[in-house]
């Protein structure tokens, strides 16, 4: 083959690659931005799906079953689960693929000023209301002090959600903030962050609407701008009996499949200049650890009191 012809086709295969590679976004949201089409370097790159076999359930009878893997935990996290629901969360670890399935042919809050039966969730750090944590990898080792997480340490992860039944559902990263390591769960001034990746129209995060951003996120192996909207919830405000303040970051366009790879760090800082902004004691702030990354799906009933859900994890990463 002349060297004319081998440049030719492999300048083709490199146009054909940019190619899908921007259609596989572009139809996903019209609105966010590509920054380039090419995928991150990755020097060092941890799974934290490993390849053993783990499988944990949990009912009415159970709702806090865990299972631990060497660096996540898996936990069925029914904590507004009333006593008369029937069915399951099953939540199995194979050949480093998780699927979680929400199964209720009755689901009924234990407290209806709550609005969502629980969090089935895998829990990377250490776990703010327990004992049990499982060591983290030394590329995002837990708990870090905000300002000491690298800027180029990025969350790779690889999923799908579906709704049965119009089971309202959500995927979301909840990180926790704090000002000192704890395991009997939050204090006053200590921060949650809740990242929605996806929500339907029946499921909706609480708080004060802030602004809207722009973050740049690989998308499907391309950089992308995506959008978010930001709030800030106090439970003073809403009558809520929480001591810790909350603010969400929700995307504009829910992703209910994708490969999504975000910087955690940039995310931080997002939140600590939004609570710089509505708190008047936030020189803490910076100081903070972040103690644990929850990964999970909130679901509520539906209308006939059924809540029938998935998610599946194909890949959990942490790289930089």
């Amino acid at each position: 083959m002349s060297t004319k012809k081998s440049e030719f086709l492999f300048i083709l295969v490199l146009s054909t690659s940019f190619l899908l590679q921007t259609i596989n976004v572009s139809h996903i949201a019209e609105q966010q931005i590509i920054i380039q089409a090419i995928s991150p370097s990755r020097q060092n790159v941890v799974s934290l799906l490993s390849f053993t076999d783990v499988y944990v359930r949990g009912d009415a009878d159970n709702p806090y079953e865990y299972a631990s893997d060497f660096y996540i935990t898996l936990h069925t996290n029914l904590w507004n689960l009333g006593g008369s629901s029937i069915g399951y969360v099953e939540m199995k670890l194979l050949d480093g693929k998780l699927r979680t399935m929400m199964n209720f042919s009755k689901a009924f809050l234990a407290d209806p000023i709550f609005s969502v039966v629980g969090f089935p969730q895998i829990v990377y750090g250490h776990h703010i209301w327990g004992r049990w944590s499982p060591q983290s990898n030394e590329l995002l080792k837990l708990p870090i002090r905000v300002y000491e997480i690298p800027p180029d340490v990025y969350i790779n992860l690889d999923y799908s959600v579906k709704s049965y039944y119009g089971t309202p559902i959500n995927l979301v990263y909840d990180l926790w903030l704090m000002q000192n390591i704890v395991e009997n769960g939050p204090n006053d001034g200590d921060v949650e962050i809740m990242i929605w990746l996806y929500y339907d129209n029946y499921l909706y995060p609480a708080g004060e609407y802030i602004n809207t951003i722009s973050i740049p996120v690989y998308l499907n192996g391309v950089k992308t701008a995506l959008r978010f909207r930001v709030l800030f919830y106090d439970p003073s405000v809403y009558g809520t009996p929480f001591n810790f303040v909350t603010i969400v970051f929700q995307i504009e366009r829910p992703l209910s499949s994708a490969t999504i790879d975000i910087p955690i760090r940039e995310f931080l800082e997002h939140a600590i200049s939004a609570l710089e902004e509505h708190r008047g004691d936030s020189s803490y702030l910076k100081n903070l650890y972040l103690q644990a990354i929850y990964l999970g799906s909130e679901f509520k009933p539906n209308f006939r009191n059924e809540a029938v859900a998935e998610y599946v994890i194909n890949s959990y990463k942490i790289y930089r």
